[in-house]
């Protein structure tokens, strides 16, 4: 059987950070970047005594919602996980942006979210050309449900159709 990761959102302090990784936690997440975007986000300085602090007991996940290469690059350099989660717009960031932030930070992995509307059929969402898309530069799909009719980031606690799972995998 093949062993659950643990992925863990919101760690703010190390202290957090060490009782998710004394707690069998495999993935921490920090949200962080240089401009304040979203509820509990961190600035870089805060991220990178998180990151330093978790060394190789953990893996190191960075969220941003930003959507300038420029900006994660600066943020990139100032706290380098081991994944970068970009959880925002993703029209906003194209793939050949994504193959810029690879040859800048050749040993990051990327995780892509892909948005995926709930109470919306698959024929009637962009979730197959996203991945299609995005697939040649991620290293991973976080597949975010959101509502049709909000601009947010997903996170929402709503469900989709789980056989849009099944399609995302299959393909």
């Amino acid at each position: 059987m093949a062993k659950v990761i643990v992925q863990i959102y919101g760690i703010r302090s190390v202290e957090d950070a060490r009782m998710v990784i004394d707690a069998g936690g495999d993935h921490l997440g920090v949200s962080y970047g240089s401009i304040k975007r979203t509820p509990g986000q961190l600035d870089c300085a805060q991220a990178r005594a998180i990151f330093d602090a978790i060394g190789n007991d953990a893996v190191k996940v960075g969220l941003t919602v930003a959507e300038d290469i420029d900006e994660i690059s600066d943020n990139l350099n100032e706290a380098l996980p081991d994944v970068l989660h970009l959880s925002g717009d993703i029209d906003a960031i194209e793939p050949d942006q994504i193959r810029v932030l690879r040859k800048r930070f050749p040993s990051l992995r990327i995780m892509q979210a892909i948005p995926v509307l709930a109470g919306v059929p698959l024929d009637e969402q962009r979730v197959m050309e996203y991945v299609k898309e995005y697939e040649p530069v991620s290293d991973f799909f976080l597949i975010d449900t959101k509502t049709p009719e909000a601009g947010d980031i997903g996170a929402t606690g709503l469900t989709h159709d789980r056989s849009i799972d099944k399609a995302i995998i299959e393909a």
